[in-house]
C-alpha cells in the first residue's frame, strides 16, 4: 500500500522524551496530466536492482483525454517454469477504453464517437520478462501496480506516457491533420502569424467516407473567433469536384480551423500551414478588372526592392471580367528558378474561380516558355485565377503578365436541356473571322433538375490539327444522387465513356443519362466555318435507332416521363441482319403486382415472339434477334 497511519497514546503514570520518525516516500503516486501533459515512471533504484517487497500503486489523470504510454526499458524478474510465469515480480496495467455506440442500420459496424455520459470498460494486463511490452493507450486515467518479492532484482523499467492533444496554438509553418486517437470529435487550431503577413492554408488531402457536410467537416475561420459565424471564411468536406476550393488564406495575421467529425473513421485530412506577405504588398486579392485601368500589368510582389520577388510566397490573384468579356493574360517576363518536378517556384493559371488541374490548367516551374503552346491564355468565362508560391532557395526577377479584356464570343455559358430542340455552335462557324485564339466552356444542364436524358446531334464538324490545340471535349458528370430506384437499366453494344476529345472530322452523336454535360471547345483560331455545330434536347423514352450498332440508355427513377410503358425498336440498315443485345449494366426493383418489368420481342411489335422477360438486379444475357428487328418494351 502506498499509506501508513502513525497513533501515539500516553497515560499519566509514565513520561519520557518521546520518538522521533523519519520517513520517505518509497514509490507510487498520482499525476495529474492537466498540469503536467508528459513524463516518466521509473522502478525504484532506476536502473539499479529494484528494493523487495514492493507495492507500488501509480495513476495517471487526464479526464476527457486520452494518455499514450510506452515502455523504453524493462527488465522484470520473470519465473522460468510454470503457468504464471509473472507470480514473482510484475507490472501490471490497467487502461480504459470507451464502449461505443452500435450504428443502428449497420449493426456490425461500430462507431466510434465519444460522447461525455458513455462508460468505459477496463483492459488488465501483466508483464514481466525482459521484452518490451506493447506501447498502450488509455482514456481518462491509466493505472499501474508495480509488485515485486523479496528475491531476485533486475533494474527494472522505464515508462513514458503523454497526452495526446487536439488542435493547439500554431505560429509557425506546419502540417495539420486529423487527430491519432479516436476519442475526438472536435479539434481547433489557433494560427498566429508575424504581424506583417497573413496565414494560408492548403488542404493537401481530404477522405470523408460519407461525402457530407453537415457531420464531418473543416471549418477556417478569419480570426481567432470560432463561434462568430461572419468570420467563417468556408467550410471544407472534400478537395476535388467541380468548384472546390482547396487554398485560403486570412484577412490578417489570425486564423482559426476547426475539426469536426462524428467519428474519427470518417473524416481524414491533411492541410499545410503557412505564412505570407497579404493584398497591401501586392501579394493576392481580386481585381474587378471594370474598375481598374488596362492592360493590367501583375507581376510577383518584391516587398524590400532588390528586384526579386520575396521566399515562402503565397499569393492568389483573382480577376474579374464585366459581364460578356472574357480575359486574356499574355506574358511580358518570366523569371523565376528552374525546377522541373514543379516543387519549388510555381506560377499557376487556372480558368475560373477556383484553382482545379484541368487540362487547360497551365503551371510554369522555369523561366523558359519554350515548348509551350501559347504565350497567352484565354479565359472561358469572366474569371481568371493566378497563382505563385516560392521557396527558400532561390529568388529572381519573377514574372510579369498583362491582363486584358475582350467581349465573349461563346454566348450564354450556361444551358438548360428540354424536350425543344436548340442549337449551339463555336464562335465562326457562322462565317465570322476570329484571329486570335478562342476558348469556350459550356455546361449543359439537363432538365429542370439536372438529371434526365440527354440527346447530343452534331449537324457540322470541322477541326484541323493540331488535336491539342484545336479540340472539343466533352465531359459527362453525374450528379450524387440518393434515393430508391424503380428501374435503372442499360444496355448497349459498346462500353459507355464519360470523357470524350475529339478533332478533325471525327465525332459521334450521344446520348447522356442522369448527368449535366460540360463541353469545352479550344482553338488557335476560328476561321469562317471552322468548328462545330449542334442540336441538343431532352431525350424522351420511347426511341427508334436505325444505326447498325450503338447505346442505349434509360433511366426511369431520373426522368419524369409522361407515360408508363417505353417503346424502343432497332432497325438493323441491312435486311438480312440480325441484331445482338449486350447488356452492360441491369438494374430493376420488383414489386408484388409484377409492373415493372422488360420484355424484348423478336420483331417490331409486341405481337411478335417474346424472347425475355425480367426484373431484377442480376445481369441479363445477351439477346439475338433472328431478323432485322427488335422491339423492347419497358413497363414502370
Amino acid at each position: 500500500t502506498n499509506r501508513f497511519k502513525v497513533l501515539f497514546k500516553t497515560n499519566p503514570s509514565v513520561t519520557s522524551d518521546g520518538f522521533k520518525l523519519s520517513w520517505s516516500k518509497k514509490c507510487g503516486g498520482v499525476v495529474d496530466l492537466s498540469v503536467v501533459e508528459t513524463g516518466t515512471i521509473i522502478s525504484p533504484n532506476y536502473p539499479k536492482p529494484y528494493q523487495p517487497n514492493l507495492v507500488c500503486n501509480y495513476t495517471l489523470l487526464a479526464p476527457g483525454e486520452v494518455i499514450h504510454g510506452v515502455f523504453e526499458d524493462f527488465n522484470i524478474e520473470e519465473a522460468l517454469a510454470g503457468d504464471n510465469r509473472c507470480r514473482f515480480d510484475n507490472v501490471s496495467l490497467t487502461t480504459y477504453r470507451p464502449v461505443f455506440m452500435v450504428n443502428p442500420f449497420r449493426p456490425s459496424m461500430r462507431i466510434s464517437r465519444w460522447l461525455p455520459s458513455m462508460r468505459v470498460r477496463s483492459i488488465h494486463g501483466v508483464y514481466c520478462g525482459n521484452q518490451l511490452p506493447q506501447p498502450v493507450i488509455s482514456f481518462t486515467k491509466m493505472e499501474m501496480v508495480f509488485s515485486t518479492d523479496e528475491f531476485v532484482a533486475p533494474k527494472g523499467f522505464l515508462f513514458s506516457y503523454t497526452v495526446s492533444k487536439c488542435g493547439g496554438n500554431i505560429t509557425s509553418p506546419t502540417t495539420i491533420s486529423e487527430p491519432n486517437s479516436s476519442h475526438f470529435r472536435e479539434c481547433v487550431w489557433f494560427v498566429t502569424a508575424p504581424p506583417d503577413k497573413v496565414v494560408t492554408i492548403k488542404m493537401k488531402s481530404m477522405r470523408n467516407i460519407f461525402m457530407t457536410c453537415n457531420n464531418n467537416n473543416i471549418k477556417i475561420y478569419d480570426g481567432h473567433n470560432v463561434t462568430n459565424a461572419s468570420s467563417l471564411i468556408d467550410t471544407v468536406c472534400r478537395t476535388r469536384g467541380p468548384g472546390v476550393k482547396t487554398r485560403f488564406r486570412s484577412s490578417g495575421n489570425l486564423m482559426a480551423i476547426k475539426f469536426h467529425s462524428e467519428s474519427f473513421a470518417f473524416l481524414h485530412f491533411q492541410a499545410a500551414i503557412g505564412f505570407t506577405y497579404g493584398e497591401k504588398h501586392n501579394c493576392g486579392g481580386t481585381i474587378h478588372l471594370a474598375n481598374v485601368s488596362l492592360p493590367y500589368l501583375l507581376q510577383a510582389p518584391d516587398v524590400d526592392g532588390d528586384g526579386h520577388y520575396e521566399p515562402l510566397l503565397s499569393c492568389d490573384w483573382l480577376f474579374l471580367a464585366p459581364d460578356a468579356h472574357q480575359i486574356r493574360a499574355s506574358f511580358n517576363k518570366l523569371d523565376i528558378q528552374n525546377c522541373s518536378n514543379c516543387n519549388c517556384d510555381v506560377l499557376k493559371i487556372t480558368d475560373g474561380e477556383v484553382d482545379t488541374d484541368d487540362s487547360w490548367t497551365t503551371m510554369f516551374c522555369s523561366s523558359s516558355l519554350n515548348g509551350i503552346s501559347w504565350r497567352e491564355k484565354i479565359s472561358s468565362r469572366g474569371s481568371l485565377l493566378v497563382h505563385f508560391s516560392s521557396d527558400a532557395t532561390v529568388e529572381l526577377s519573377g514574372f510579369q503578365l498583362s491582363i486584358t479584356t475582350f467581349p465573349s464570343l461563346c454566348g450564354p455559358s450556361t444551358r438548360h436541356a428540354t424536350r425543344q430542340l436548340q442549337v449551339l455552335q463555336s464562335p465562326g462557324m457562322d462565317g465570322t473571322l476570329i484571329d486570335h485564339r478562342v476558348r469556350c466552356v459550356w455546361n449543359i444542364i439537363v432538365g429542370p433538375m439536372g438529371t434526365g436524358l440527354l440527346r447530343l446531334h452534331f449537324t457540322q464538324f470541322n477541326l484541323s490539327a493540331p488535336c491539342h490545340t484545336n479540340y472539343l471535349e466533352i465531359t459527362e458528370k453525374a450528379p450524387l444522387t440518393f434515393g430508391p430506384a424503380r428501374l435503372n437499366f442499360i444496355f448497349a453494344l459498346s462500353n459507355p465513356v464519360h470523357e470524350h476529345k475529339w478533332c478533325r472530322s471525327q465525332k459521334t452523336n450521344l446520348t447522356v443519362i442522369n448527368m449535366s454535360v460540360q463541353l469545352v471547345f479550344e482553338a488557335t483560331r476560328a476561321t469562317p466555318h471552322f468548328g462545330f455545330k449542334l442540336e441538343y434536347s431532352m431525350k424522351g423514352c420511347s426511341e427508334n435507332y436505325t444505326t447498325p450498332y450503338g447505346r442505349i440508355r434509360v433511366s426511369k427513377y431520373y426522368q419524369s416521363f409522361e407515360e408508363n410503358t417505353c417503346h424502343i425498336r432497332i432497325q438493323a440498315p441491312a435486311s438480312n441482319a440480325t441484331i445482338s443485345l449486350y447488356f452492360y449494366f441491369f438494374y430493376c426493383t420488383p414489386t408484388d403486382s409484377g409492373d415493372n418489368k422488360m420484355i424484348v420481342y423478336d420483331g417490331s411489335n409486341d405481337q411478335t415472339q417474346e424472347l425475355a422477360s425480367f426484373c431484377d438486379s442480376s445481369q441479363p444475357k445477351p439477346i439475338f434477334s433472328t431478323g432485322p428487328t427488335l422491339y423492347i418494351k419497358f413497363l414502370v
